[in-house]
């Protein structure tokens, strides 16, 4: 090859390495564009895409925010839940009770402690101490007390009634069904009175006799009332009896079955119930009129009357109420209303802790044993806790005096009262 040619192919080799070199240097510099110019040369169709996902992701964490908020809210919510749950159950527990009971106890007057142990008739009586009407410890309503009423104006009476006292009260009525009917004889009241107790047994059993008591509760709780002096447990399958219209008209495994039933169906309903006439009022007259005597010996109240009392007492009833019979076997000087030895019986044989109630002291069959301002000291005396009277402005301010003769210790009176304010605590009517 000659010089010149092979100059000429050095020149063409160099050629072709530059040429080389410039198209490599082209192509980086394309590849390494910024975002921003990228951005600049994308379709418009593609820029709103990723600006509706950057969107999407805004709103994305936008809605987490939200939930983790509402889950802060949430778990807050449940934290006060379940604090009031707390204080329910402790306002609800025993330690609770007894506690506030005291406190209540210590704040009273001797004066108010008595008033709190007498359910009187309604409208109340004028009371010589305008405290003591305040501190009263219940009203027992009877039919009259509600001609021409209706449902709302019950309601709203018996609403301002416990305003106006310093411990809500007692009010109660003598709701059995059939012969002894207060409110649901008003047809302004209800459309049909409620029926006996041998009407709905005889209808459809126990499971009626069960549902109406919750009716019943219910209806009465609605109307602000907190007490039934009810369910009859007497024993009776004489249709002369005087009794039996009342009772359920079984023998004493039916009747107890009953009294269970019903005093159930009373507490799912937050109403009292009250068993009566205790130890049982059997084939006697009415203590309405006269003196009853019973002259069954204790064996036949062991096998009979005494079984619905003792199944209503295991099912939780909240009273019992003691008959004006005087009952030879158990005490042959004094009636059940006025007889320790019938308490005797209850508390510590029945193992009775409730409230015990005397029957009304206005009934003929009680008024031979005493003067009737003297009644409600002997019944206090016997062991009653409350005491259902029409004298209350008599009565009261002899039981005041007895009290302060040392001739009943104001312990006694204590123990009654932390019966009667443990079952207004429960009943929901003090906190």
């Amino acid at each position: 090859m000659s010089r010149v040619e092979r100059a000429l192919s050095i020149f063409i080799g160099l050629g072709t390495v530059v040429l080389l070199a410039l198209i490599l240097l082209i192509f980086n510099q394309s590849k390494s564009l910024s975002e921003t110019d990228k951005a600049k040369l994308k379709p418009a169709s593609t820029a709103a895409g990723e600006d509706l996902a950057e969107q999407s992701e805004e709103e994305s964490e936008a809605l987490d925010r939200a939930l983790a908020s509402e889950a802060l809210k949430d778990s807050s919510s449940t934290k006060e839940s379940e604090n009031l749950e707390e204080n329910v159950e402790a306002r609800e527990s025993s330690t609770y009770k007894e506690a506030r009971i005291e406190q209540i106890l210590a704040e009273l007057s001797l004066e108010e402690k008595v008033a709190q142990v007498f359910l009187v008739h309604y409208p109340p009586p004028n009371f010589s101490e305008p405290r003591l009407k305040k501190a009263i410890g219940g009203y027992l309503f009877f039919a009259n007390a509600f001609t021409e009423l209706s449902p709302t104006e019950v309601r709203e009476r018996n609403l301002a009634i416990q305003a106006e006292l310093k411990i809500p009260a007692f009010l109660a009525v003598d709701e059995e069904g059939g012969q002894v009917n207060r409110l649901s004889i008003h047809k302004q009241l209800r459309a049909e009175a409620f029926r006996s107790p041998r009407e709905l047994y005889l209808a459809g059993g126990l499971d009626l006799c069960a549902k109406d008591s919750r009716e019943k509760s219910k209806f009465l709780r609605e109307l602000a009332f907190n007490l039934n002096l009810a369910p009859v447990a007497d024993l009776s399958t004489n249709p002369q009896d005087f009794i039996y219209a009342r009772s359920l008209g079984e023998d004493a495994a039916s009747t107890a079955a009953y009294i269970e039933r019903v005093v159930e169906g009373m507490q799912e309903e937050k109403i009292a119930s009250c068993l009566k006439h205790f130890p049982g009022y059997g084939n006697n007259l009415d203590t309405h009129l006269e003196l009853a005597y019973d002259g069954r010996d204790l064996a036949n109240f062991w096998a009979q009357d005494l079984i619905p009392f003792k199944a209503g007492i295991e099912a939780g009833a909240s009273l019992v109420l003691l008959s004006h019979n005087l009952v030879a076997a158990i005490d042959p000087e004094l009636p059940a209303s006025l007889s320790a030895k019938t308490v005797k019986i209850l508390r510590e044989d029945l193992g009775f802790e409730g409230v015990i109630i005397c029957d009304d002291l206005a009934m003929e069959g009680v008024k031979r044993f005493a003067e009737e301002e003297d009644l409600a000291v002997l019944a206090f005396l016997a062991g009653n806790d409350l005491i259902c009277t029409a004298k209350a402005e008599v009565q009261i301010p002899k039981l005041i005096a007895a009290l302060r003769s040392g001739q009943i210790a104001e312990s006694r009176l204590d123990d009654s009262l932390r019966r009667i304010l443990k079952l207004k605590m429960d009943l929901a009517l003090l906190e």
